[in-house]
């Protein structure tokens, strides 16, 4: 009898809290503070009803993907007597979604839960009456008809389409006004992500409650000091203000588009000569090839927007510069002398 009594005790600990969840059921991944305020505040929202939507941006390789999957994986804890669904979105199911859902099912593998989780359907986790869904937000998915009872997860926001998800996923969470993340790496200012940050924003500043969570290169090497030697490695090479070091580790968005380029260098590459046929003997150039995205469903080709996709080649003409001259060391005019699609 005092067996149970302190096994049930035990068990009590561990649903108290996602941080003890973490500690004591997975002790080789416990959460850092960093992580453990963000997996807190989305499981508060969710066990009070309160339908928040957060915005979860952290730097790459910073525990991310880890945070969403033992969080996901509490929330089955908790909700598997009284049932209820999660769904979980990224911009592609292959690897995408089976990577998060590999995640999970590792999670899952502790000693209170490896004898009761069912994955199912390629998609499906589940734990009692709890299930997890995995799907992909890429336009060409057949996804509707889910429903988001507990939690809607956008992971890798900034690759998924804003009207895809207005159109298909948001309804899911409708019926229960169930609690909503969109995680991910920031890009430009015209993605999902970027959108959801500046409402989310808004609402902080008029209410208080904290819905962005940000976590920088410098916040994640003060508790793992090897990821701060490799970060000041990566900025060493290519500098503070190369758009992956701005974007990928200090969390700062890019102005128009996301391109490498922003307008005024891509203006400043663009040549006033006539279109070639053929090149010039004695010429440099260079060929660009942008590859064109999967379509899922049948193995086509299609861009974010829905429409056919293709892969285009382009041909550029390189000059050199000077040693001395300003700029990059070379030059080209953008006027392609062919392009294929």
């Amino acid at each position: 009898m005092l067996a149970t009594s302190d096994a049930h005790t035990a068990l009590r600990a561990l649903y108290s809290d996602v941080a003890a969840f973490s500690r004591g059921l997975l002790p080789g991944y416990a959460l850092r503070p960093y992580q453990v305020d963000i997996a807190r505040a989305i499981v508060a929202s969710v066990r009070e009803g309160r339908g928040l939507q957060f915005a979860v941006v952290c730097a790459r390789q910073s525990g991310k993907d880890e945070v969403l999957a033992q969080t996901i994986a509490y929330l089955l804890n908790l909700y598997q007597q009284a049932g209820g669904a999660i769904v979980v979105a990224a911009p592609t199911f292959r690897p995408q979604s089976l990577i998060s859902r590999t995640r999970l099912l590792d999670r899952l593998a502790n000693p209170l839960n490896r004898r009761q989780v069912a994955a199912r359907d390629g998609y499906i986790v589940g734990l009692g009456r709890a299930t997890a869904r995995f799907l992909s937000a890429g336009p060409t998915a057949s996804v509707r008809g889910e429903t988001a009872s507990l939690l809607l997860v956008a992971n890798e926001a900034q690759d998924i389409a804003p009207d895809r998800w207005d159109a298909v996923f948001d309804p899911m969470a409708a019926a229960t006004n169930a609690t909503t993340v969109f995680s991910g790496t920031v890009w430009s200012d015209r993605t999902l992500l970027a959108r959801q940050l500046r409402h989310l924003r808004r609402l902080e500043a008029a209410d208080g409650v904290r819905r962005v969570f940000t976590v920088p290169w410098e916040r994640v090497a003060a508790d793992v000091p090897a990821y701060g030697d490799r970060v000041r490695a990566r900025i060493a090479q290519f500098g503070r203000d190369h758009p992956f070091i701005r974007t990928e580790y200090d969390l700062q968005e890019l102005a128009g588009g996301g391109g490498l380029f922003n307008p005024a260098r891509r203006a400043q590459l663009q040549g006033d000569h006539p279109r070639q046929r053929r090149p010039t003997p004695g010429r440099a150039y260079a060929l660009l090839l942008d590859v064109a995205g999967e379509d899922e469903a049948g193995g086509l080709l299609a861009s974010p927007t829905g429409r056919r996709d293709s892969t285009a080649l382009t041909v550029v003409e390189v000059r050199s510069r000077a040693v001395g001259q300003s700029g990059s060391g070379f030059g080209s005019s953008t006027s392609p002398v062919e392009r294929h699609g």
